[in-house]
């Protein structure tokens, strides 16, 4: 299907009656090949806002909504707890308000071609834009039009083509910028990798990327060099009070500056950019009088074509779209039309169970006649868009052994930065502050960000192992050392080179409830892996009320008195830089010293009759962890079952704890290390 035909519907308000439920025209116009191009169509429609974007204030109008359950559904999509249903139920609402009457019958002349591409175009009144027009829904035939092949749900960007006729047509080798910002804790090499395996299998030029401090200084002239026919943005959006989004970027003032779109979309005037993707959260948010969305913004600004976001977007989501998005635009010679609808269909049938919203969030603004963007060469067996495997939704099943040792105070604790969930939408009220600076991740970009030579390339190479770390503790902790190694190594760099952007990158370090909870155990000790100072900041809460014996490192033996709580800072901290261990060769020597504990240990755990070891957010294969677990549970005498909190271990990991010469058993337990620590909490009280 090369051809398109333009369903334009054009909202608009008629004059007010004083009625509680505001009173919309629905203007249909028909253009395209071999379409009806005559007079356009005219239905009055009844919309009643409150059913649909905000709750009444009045208790009786609610009790009188409270049937037709359209706000409570609308509110549950926005809050990403609405079931599937939801959204054909609140798209055939919208649907049937669009296309009543002469409307309908109209339409379906239409729907029944197949040698176009039906463009849905909707010009909608910034009062409202909020509402899900993405999830259309045709009940007659069970369909969202948004994913259903030969059709596209497109939001009018609100100014004619004449706008852009200085734009180019024709490019065939599109050039992209990436903009990925420090300091996010994202999956930003994952979704880059994505992106460049689509490109380089398409034969196109390898896409530039942007990382580290990104500032005004860095994304305004790189934007308006005219080098680049689309920006892709990867980070993290907010709804400010104002009701317009913001987007973070960096500043050499402060490595979290919140931008608002507005201001962004500024670099994009006579920038040339025909693509603008803003993949954060809540990107499509941009209220005023006159403009829907960030997207008309940036219409406004000379961008024909912008993809944003409703809704806030789990960061494997936002990774997985943009490489489903950019594979479909290649495999469709540059089609932007089929290839929303491409992605937004593999998304719907990837997570309809468990995010529903998925689909729906992408939503695209497009000046009419820009869907052939550009005149790619289709790649030979049609691209290579990779499917990914469904993910799998786990709950929580704690042993009631460990419940009962957590009831006695009969845990040791062994802590790692699995605690520190890693943010899994790109809005900053899903961050934990501590996760934002303080993640393996966020250190190993850091870390990435500095090690460049003179003309801006990275000098540690193996971008993938950085893919893989961005997804694994495990591998985060490996490359974390080796990258370290490598930054020491330089010519003219110290250790207390590292130490000092280390200290920058954790100095607003916060510790989480997680922390905090654990902190408030009754337990004998707490060995805590990470170098982030997270765990010692936990004491100083007001509602801890103790002060552990700090212990850094695993050399010294303890100072034992009388109902002493040791926190043992195996990795050093933060707070002492000299006992940070962080260099593969640190933690070579670590190993060594871990084999040759102080034997006072023996005796703190045999203090507490049938004491257990509990590890948590620590990975089953990390050397350091099996090193002090052998040590841990090959000394305790009389120790009670061991648990290892690890939501992905597998059946060689429980092969090689079962291998241990243990004198207990060693149980996984298939669970978040954040819920075990909310769930065991109860038990301590």
């Amino acid at each position: 299907m090369s051809g398109v035909v333009d369903l334009h519907f054009l909202l608009s308000a008629t004059a007010d009656d004083g009625s509680s439920a505001p009173t919309y025209r629905v203007e249909l116009k028909i253009d395209g090949e071999g379409g009806d191009n005559g007079a356009p169509l005219t239905e009055p429609v009844q919309v009643n806002l409150a059913r649909m974007v905000a709750m009444p204030a009045n208790e009786e109008e609610r009790e009188e909504l409270a049937n037709d359950l359209i706000w409570p559904k609308v509110e549950e999509m926005k809050q990403d707890e609405a079931p599937l249903t939801y959204f054909s139920d609140v798209g055939a609402e919208l649907w049937g308000a669009l296309c009543d009457g002469r409307i309908k019958t109209r339409l379906e002349k239409e729907f029944e071609r197949d040698d176009v591409v039906k463009h849905i175009r909707l010009s909608i009144p910034p009062e409202l834009s909020e509402l899900p027009w993405e999830c259309i829904y045709d009940d007659d035939i069970s369909s969202y039009f948004a994913i259903r092949d030969g059709f596209c749900v497109i939001r009018d960007a609100g100014f004619g083509a004449e706008r852009y006729a200085n734009l180019p047509r024709d490019v065939a080798q599109p050039s992209l910028l990436a903009l990925a910002p420090s300091f996010s804790g994202l999956m930003v090499e994952t979704e880059l990798i994505g992106i460049k395996q689509v490109f380089s299998e398409s034969g196109q030029v390898e896409p530039e990327v942007l990382k580290g401090l990104v500032d005004s200084d860095a994304y305004g002239p790189r934007i308006r060099s005219r080098k680049h026919e689309i920006v892709h943005y990867i980070g993290h959006g907010q709804l400010a009070d104002s009701g317009r989004v913001e987007i973070l970027f960096n500043s050499k003032e402060d490595p979290e500056n919140w931008i608002p779109g507005e201001i962004f979309s500024e670099s994009f005037r006579n920038s040339g950019v025909l693509l603008a993707v803003l993949n954060c959260c809540e990107s499509n948010s941009f209220r005023s009088y006159r403009l829907s969305g960030l997207g008309e913004v940036l219409a406004e600004r000379g961008v024909p074509v912008g993809v944003v976001m409703q809704y806030a977007i789990e960061d494997t989501i936002a990774a997985e779209f943009s490489k489903r998005f950019y594979g479909a635009l290649m495999e469709t010679g540059g089609r932007i039309d089929i290839a929303i609808q491409r992605a937004r269909s593999s998304l719907l049938h990837e997570h309809s169970a468990n995010k529903p919203r998925a689909p729906f969030t992408p939503v695209l603004f497009m000046v009419r006649d820009f869907h052939q963007l550009f005149m790619l060469p289709r790649p030979p067996g049609g691209g290579g868009v990779v499917e990914p495997r469904p993910v799998e939704v786990r709950g929580i099943d704690l042993p009631s052994r460990l419940t009962e040792a957590a009831e006695a105070c009969n845990l040791v604790p062994i802590v790692g930065s699995g605690l520190l969930k890693p943010p899994t939408e790109r809005r900053s009220d899903e961050l934990e502050a501590a996760y934002n600076c303080a993640s393996v991740v966020s250190l190993l970009h850091s870390i990435d960000d500095a090690l460049k030579t003179d003309d801006g390339s990275p000098i540690y190479a193996d971008r993938e192992e950085i893919a893989l770390a961005e997804r694994s503790d495990f591998f985060a902790q490996m490359a974390l050392s080796r990258m370290a190694q490598l930054f020491v190594a330089r010519e003219g760099v110290e250790e207390s080179d590292l130490l000092e952007l280390l200290n920058m990158q954790l100095k607003s370090a916060a510790p989480t409830a997680s922390h905090v909870a654990i902190a408030r155990w009754g337990v004998p000790a707490v060995y805590y892996l990470p170098f982030d100072g997270l765990m010692e900041a936990a004491y100083e809460d007001q509602s801890v009320g103790r002060s552990p014996n700090r212990v850094y490192g695993v050399k010294d033996a303890f100072t034992e008195q009388a109902n002493t709580h040791h926190l043992v800072l195996v990795r050093g901290s933060i707070t002492r830089p000299d006992t940070i261990a962080i260099t593969e060769q640190d933690c070579t020597r670590l190993l060594d010293e871990i084999g040759n504990m102080p034997t006072d240990i023996d005796e703190l755990l045999a203090r507490k009759l049938k004491c257990s070891l509990l590890f948590l957010g620590v990975h089953p294969r990390d050397p350091l962890v099996r090193r002090l677990g052998a040590c841990l549970l090959g000394i305790g005498r009389s120790m009670g079952p061991a648990y290892f909190v690890a939501p992905d271990y597998d059946k060689a990991d429980e092969a090689y704890w079962s291998s241990l010469e243990a004198k207990t058993s060693i149980n996984f337990v298939d669970a978040n290390p954040k819920d075990v620590v909310l769930e065991l909490s109860k038990w301590f009280q």
